[in-house]
């Protein structure tokens, strides 16, 4: 699995999925939020706007084959 460092202490949901392009924009983002597509540790996140605390080991999961964890 790959893994990613973020300096950030809080960032929003799209602005992580970006971050870790698994999307190309926001607006994708966005989507693949609405649409169900995007884990955090397993948990399906159903809010763009939320504020997500980027912790060691968690694990961000866009669809069904694309993980990352956060180092």
């Amino acid at each position: 699995m790959a893994e990613i460092s973020l300096g950030e202490r809080e960032l929003f949901l799209v602005d992580l999925i970006v971050k870790t392009k698994f999307a190309s924009s926001k607006s994708e983002a966005r989507r693949l939020v609405a649409q169900g597509g995007v884990k955090i540790n397993g948990v399906v996140q159903r809010d763009p706007q939320a504020l997500i605390t980027p912790a060691k080991g968690m694990v961000l999961q866009a669809g069904k084959r694309r993980f990352v964890a956060i180092a």
